[in-house]
């Protein structure tokens, strides 16, 4: 479906496993997904310049996401529009990105992220707009469970909005400079 200009949404059979690498890059007009229950993974850049997406549906059995499963196209254009808050209770990973592309959600209009079993949130390297969640202006909560081990640079930089982060883990994870920028958040 790379390319497809004229979708816009899709529900995904509730026996779904994977989306792979790429297989939605560039549908320009899609604006809901529906993953059905699906408990599956999302594949690096699968929905990469999507950049209409506004309503992600029935995610909580993903697994992982890929890196840049849901970025816009480059570091420093408009991100893509996904509104709200985004349980995910059985995801455990989240990529981050490479020197070509952008984070999972950078740019994203979200409000909340809730992950109870996350384990990994690859980080972004040396460059901030590579990250999982940077520049989400408008996100305001994130939880995670007890089983987030570490986070890679810049996850939540100029995450601006950010109030409260909450880690449940005893055993407090291995942060590397992951919240620049982020001056009014309360860690829990």
């Amino acid at each position: 479906f790379r390319y497809c200009e004229k979708l816009t949404s899709i529900v995904f059979p509730s026996m779904l496993t994977s989306i792979g690498q790429y297989d939605f890059w560039g549908c320009i007009a899609l604006e809901t997904i529906d993953f059905n229950h699906a408990s599956c993974s999302v594949g690096s850049y699968a929905f990469q310049g999507c950049i209409s997406i506004k309503h992600i549906l029935n995610i909580e059995n993903i697994t992982s996401l890929g890196i840049g499963a849901f970025a816009s196209r480059s570091w420093n254009t408009a991100g893509v529009p996904i509104e709200g808050d985004l349980v995910f209770n059985s995801l455990v990973s989240i990529g981050g990105s490479t020197a070509d592309g952008t984070g999972c959600f950078n740019r994203s209009k979200i409000t909340s992220f809730v992950a109870p079993v996350l384990q990994t949130i690859s980080g972004g390297g040396n460059t901030y707009h590579r990250s999982v969640f940077s520049s989400c202006e408008q996100l305001k909560t994130v939880i995670f469970g007890d089983q987030v081990t570490a986070m890679g640079s810049y996850t939540f930089i100029n995450c601006t909005a950010l109030e409260a982060f909450v880690i449940k883990a005893t055993t407090p994870p291995t942060i590397l400079n992951a919240f620049q920028g982020c001056s009014h958040t309360n860690f829990r």
